[in-house]
């Protein structure tokens, strides 16, 4: 009877064990899918902010750059979310979590791809800042062309009008 019990006692030992590993890869399960939909967003915004695209016009580079805000906007409101991902992987690794080795790798891996965002984002801002400059050079330079153009020929008329002799 003795035995009867010890085997049931290591079976519910057993079980309880295995319902709490369980457990935790539901939990990992859960930190990988967000971790794997964080990584998806951050190649979208990576391939954002590579393009060569400066705009062509005045209007295009001010249409860029209200992309570009929206884009930093975009990237500064996944700050909660990754603060998220680096503190349910503390408590993977605190709880003694059987895969927290590479639960830590993975969130260290995002979280240094988020912060490397910053520096192609301020990049591609001040190239945006400096496109517009050069567009609204552009935009004055052919406004006073169009200025020129329009006064050159009274500049050049050879009519001078009469003389008007005023007496005094």
């Amino acid at each position: 009877m003795d035995e009867i019990v010890s085997l049931w006692e290591t079976l519910v030992r057993a079980t309880e064990n295995k319902g709490s590993m369980l457990q935790e890869a539901s939990q990992q399960q859960q930190f990988n899918r967000t971790v794997e939909d964080v990584e998806l967003w951050l190649s979208e915004i990576e391939g954002q902010l590579m393009s060569e695209d400066y705009g062509k016009d005045l209007t295009s580079v001010q249409n860029l750059q209200k992309k570009h805000a929206l884009l930093e906007a975009d990237v500064a409101s996944h700050q909660d979310r990754i603060e998220g991902i680096k503190l349910a992987s503390a408590q993977f690794v605190e709880r003694g979590h059987f895969d927290a080795d590479n639960i830590k790798s993975k969130e260290v891996a995002l979280t240094d791809r988020y912060t490397a965002l910053q520096r192609p984002m301020n990049i591609r801002k001040q190239r945006l800042l400096d496109s517009l400059q050069v567009q609204q050079l552009f935009r004055d330079i052919e406004d006073e062309e169009a200025w020129i153009r329009e006064k050159e020929p009274v500049a050049a008329s050879t009519n001078r009008g009469e003389n008007i002799v005023l007496e005094y």
